[in-house]
């Protein structure tokens, strides 16, 4: 979970501050984290909310976008956020579309696997069966 977004703050936090550290350029970092995802290396997306302000909801599709920014295709970083989290902390089974079971899902505007921005497109929230927005 390279938490992109947070790096990120916490570098122009230290610019701002002129803190003298030591360490690789951003771009640098996400050099490494593209290596991480080219050797097979399972990456999940997550922002370390709520550290410098980084909040628990679109903040993630800032994370998301610097993914994509640091080399994954489209549906690569979704995948940081949806089937990766499943196969990491072991939820496939509850993960599973099964009849009778209740979703949580989002209805967006587009397709997220050739455009991850369609995330911002919002048009539904369901939770456990129910509409909420």
């Amino acid at each position: 979970m390279p938490t992109l977004y947070v790096t990120k703050k916490l570098l122009q936090y230290a610019d701002q501050k002129e803190l003298a550290l030591q360490h690789l350029h951003f771009d640098e970092i996400q050099r490494e984290v593209y290596r991480l995802h080219q050797n097979q290396i399972l990456l999940l997306a997550g922002t370390d909310a709520p550290n410098l302000g980084i909040n628990f909801h679109d903040d993630l599709l800032e994370e998301l976008r610097l993914l994509k920014a640091s080399g994954l295709s489209d549906f690569e970083t979704l995948k940081t956020a949806t089937i990766n989290p499943a196969i990491a902390f072991n939820f496939l089974e509850n993960q599973l579309i099964k009849e009778n079971n209740k979703a949580n899902f989002l209805l967006i505007d587009g397709d997220p696997t050739s455009d991850i921005e369609s995330l911002s497109k919002i048009m539904g929230i369901w939770k456990s069966g129910t509409r909420i927005k």
